[in-house]
C-alpha cells in the first residue's frame, strides 16, 4: 500500500511553523479506492478505526506506528484504503492528512474466522515540494503473540514442541506388526504405528480371550462361551443314546420340514426333531437358523422340559430349561463346541425302590437318591451331570425321572422295583 499527503495535508504542512508537527487525531480503514486520492476530504465507505500506538521523531523523520486488527469485526472486507487524520493545533479543524491506497487490496477476515493484525510504521519526510515519502515496515496476518508461540513450537534436530505438528503422509508398510527402530523418520515411525494398529485390529476381531470363558455351569452370562462344552461330541452322543433305547419309550424322531415348529411352545413331545425349512420355524433361539436338529426331553409329569438346538449353519448348541409358566421367559443359553475343552461319558447305576415316591415340590422330596461322588467311576475334573432317564430293569421301560442337584441324583418312580439310571457326565 502506497501513502501520500492529500492536498489538504500539503496545505497544512505549508502552514506549520518550523519544527512543528501535525497532531494525528485518528486513522480509518476502508474498502474503497479513489483515482484522485489527493483531493479526498475523508475516507470513503469506512470499515473500522485503527489503533495509534506511537508517534516519534527518529533521525529527523517522523514515525507513526499504528495497528489494524479484526477484534470485534463482524464482517470481513478488502483493505484498499487507509486515511490518517490530523490538525495543525488543538483548536484547528481536523483534515484528512495522509491517504494510503492499494487497488488490489488485502482481505481482512471477520473475527470469527481468524484473529489477524496488521502492524504499520510510517516514516514521513517532507521537503520543499511537500511530498511525503512513506515506508511500511511491517504487515502481518498473525499477531505478535501468535508469532512468538510459533517460534516456541519450532521443531529441529535439538528438540521442540511437536504437540500440534501434523504428519502429511505415512510410509506404507507390508510387514506384520512392525517395530519402531532408532533413527526412524516421523513418516516411517507413524507408518509403522498405523500398520501395527491395523494388524492388531484384524487379530482382535473374533478373538475369544481366556478371561471371557466361563469355567462353570452356574453362570447366567448368556453372552459368554462355556468352556466345558462341545457341539459335535454332544450331537454324536445323543444319536448313540437314541439308538441304545431299545424299548417302547425310545426317543422318537419327528420331521417338521413341512410343519410349523414353535420354539416358544412348551408342549412338544420328547424326541429328536428335524427342522428342514426356515419358513416353518418360529421364535428360534438365534436369528439366521434355517435348518436344525432339536432334542426335547421332559420328566414323566411333563412339568419341566429341556430343549437342545443343533443348527446346521454352525456348531453352537442352544439350550433352554423351564416349566409351562417360565418357558417363554427363560433365556436361551449357548454351548460353544470345542472337543479339546470338555470330556463326557455315560454311566449306569442300579437302584431298588420299595414304594412309589411322591415328588412333592423339589428334587429333595424324591424317594431314592444316588450320591454320584461316591461312585467308583465318578470322573476327576467333574463339571456337571445330566440324568438321561430312569428305566425299569425287567422291561427296559422308562418309568421314572431323575434330577441332578450338585453331585447327587434324586429319583422319582411310578412303582417299587429294580431300576437302572443313565447319567451323562461332563468333566475336564
Amino acid at each position: 500500500m502506497k501513502f501520500k499527503l492529500t492536498d489538504l495535508g500539503k496545505w497544512m504542512e505549508a502552514q506549520l511553523l518550523a519544527g512543528s508537527k501535525p497532531i494525528i487525531t485518528k486513522i480509518e480503514a476502508s474498502d474503497a479506492y479513489s483515482s484522485n486520492e489527493g483531493a479526498l476530504l475523508s475516507v470513503q465507505n469506512k470499515k473500522q478505526d485503527l489503533e495509534i500506538q506511537e508517534i516519534a521523531v527518529i533521525d529527523g523523520a517522523s514515525h507513526l506506528k499504528f495497528v489494524l486488527h479484526n477484534v470485534g469485526l463482524t464482517e470481513g472486507y478488502m483493505l484498499r484504503q487507509i486515511g490518517i487524520y490530523a490538525k495543525q493545533t488543538e483548536e484547528s479543524e481536523e483534515i484528512l492528512y495522509i491517504i494510503g491506497q492499494d487497488k488490489t487490496g488485502e482481505r481482512v477476515p471477520a473475527s470469527n474466522e481468524k484473529q489477524v493484525e496488521y502492524e504499520y510504521d510510517l516514516m514521513i519526510h517532507t521537503e520543499n515540494t511537500y511530498e511525503a515519502n512513506v515506508v511500511v515496515k511491517g504487515s502481518y496476518f498473525a499477531t505478535k503473540g501468535e508469532m512468538e508461540e510459533l517460534d516456541g513450537k519450532k521443531v529441529d534436530a535439538s528438540g521442540g514442541n511437536i504437540s500440534d505438528t501434523k504428519v502429511s503422509e505415512f510410509e506404507t508398510r507390508e510387514d506384520v506388526f512392525p517395530e519402531p527402530q532408532e533413527g526412524d523418520t516421523q513418516k516411517t515411525l507413524w507408518g509403522k504405528i498405523k500398520k501395527f494398529v491395523e494388524d492388531f485390529r484384524d487379530w482382535y476381531t473374533g478373538v475369544c480371550l481366556i478371561g471371557h470363558i466361563v469355567n462353570n455351569c452356574t453362570s447366567n452370562a448368556s453372552n459368554l462361551p462355556l468352556s466345558a462344552a462341545q457341539g459335535k461330541v454332544l450331537m454324536d452322543l445323543y444319536t448313540k443314546l437314541n439308538s441304545d433305547f431299545n424299548n417302547p419309550n425310545n426317543l422318537k424322531s419327528y420331521d417338521y420340514s413341512t410343519k410349523i415348529f414353535d420354539f416358544d411352545d412348551f408342549k412338544h413331545e420328547p424326541g429328536m426333531y428335524r427342522l428342514g425349512n426356515k419358513n416353518y420355524i418360529l421364535n428360534p433361539p438365534a436369528s439366521g437358523i434355517q435348518y436344525a436338529n432339536v432334542l426335547i426331553t421332559r420328566n414323566i409329569n411333563t412339568d419341566t422340559a429341556s430343549a437342545f438346538v443343533f443348527p446346521y449353519e454352525d456348531s453352537i448348541i442352544h439350550f433352554r430349561n423351564g416349566n409351562p409358566v417360565s418357558w417363554i421367559d427363560r433365556p436361551w443359553r449357548k454351548i460353544v463346541t470345542d472337543a479339546n475343552m470338555v470330556k463326557t461319558k455315560v454311566c449306569s447305576y442300579n437302584v431298588t425302590t420299595t414304594e412309589m415316591s411322591s415328588a412333592g415340590s423339589s428334587f429333595s422330596n424324591y424317594g431314592e437318591k444316588i450320591v454320584l461322588s461316591e461312585q467308583s467311576d465318578f470322573p476327576d475334573g467333574f463339571v456337571s451331570a445330566l440324568c438321561m432317564g430312569v428305566f425299569y430293569r425287567t422291561s427296559g421301560a422308562r418309568l421314572g425321572i431323575g434330577g441332578v442337584v450338585d453331585k447327587t441324583v434324586f429319583i422319582n418312580t411310578n412303582s417299587p422295583g429294580e431300576y437302572y439310571v443313565r447319567i451323562l457326565y461332563f468333566y475336564i
